[in-house]
């Protein structure tokens, strides 16, 4: 889970992207894990 919290902070510049862009990431994080299994 480390991983994917990393991601999530590189990938939404820290919490500038908000909530949203927050929710984009974890939903596309997300559905490469899924793909990946």
């Amino acid at each position: 889970m480390e991983v994917v919290v990393v991601v999530m902070v590189v990938s939404g510049g820290g919490f500038d992207f908000g909530v949203g862009g927050g929710v984009l990431v974890w939903v596309s994080v997300s559905d490469m894990i899924l793909d990946r299994r």
